[in-house]
């Protein structure tokens, strides 16, 4: 089924009260078609309709010229995620390819969160991959950590020699 006929067959849903189905289809072509963003503002209306304005929000997210409607909605979706990047990038579900859209305001603002994540919570964010490859660690080995997993390991082996030197002692008194 081509964009258009589900966008027509949205609107005729939406024209008879029928939001769900309206909001289902959309689900659809947003997943199907990540860089148009139109498309996420149309699910949002659907959701402000429902009266979900988190929802609501978290579509109209990407969106740069918002009302104050549109706003406060978007205010409401971050304090859904707590405001944490990594939750925020999870619930967008944008799922294409970063570099089309790098240099828009969406781009710069997936991209923004996807570095605060990796500031924030230690985690590299992929856009292109999906499942686990999604998510990274950022390496954080600095130079405080090598010296105690030093010296942790330097403990230990004393602390297994001591143990050795102690059971042959042992031993060695057993036997005399």
């Amino acid at each position: 089924m081509s964009v258009q006929t589900t966008l027509t067959k949205v609107e005729l849903d939406i024209a008879s009260g029928n939001l769900g189905e309206a909001r289902d289809r959309l689900h659809g072509l947003v997943s199907s078609y990540p860089y148009d963003l139109s498309l996420r503002s149309r699910l949002a209306e659907v959701y402000w309709r429902l009266q979900y304005p988190a929802m609501a929000g978290r579509y109209w997210y990407l969106k740069e010229d918002k009302s104050s409607e549109m706003v406060a909605a978007c205010r409401q979706f971050e304090r859904s995620c707590g405001g944490d990047p990594l939750i925020m990038l999870q619930a967008l579900r944008f799922r294409g390819d970063i570099d089309p859209i790098r240099e828009t305001y969406a781009g710069r603002l997936l991209l923004d969160l996807r570095d605060r994540a990796k500031r924030e919570r230690g985690v590299v964010f992929r856009f292109n991959k999906s499942g686990r490859d999604r998510y990274g660690v950022v390496p954080a080995r600095t130079a405080l950590q090598v010296v105690g997993g030093l010296l942790v390991l330097g403990t230990l082996a004393a602390l297994v020699a001591i143990g050795i030197f102690t059971v042959f002692g042992w031993i060695a008194n057993a036997i005399r």
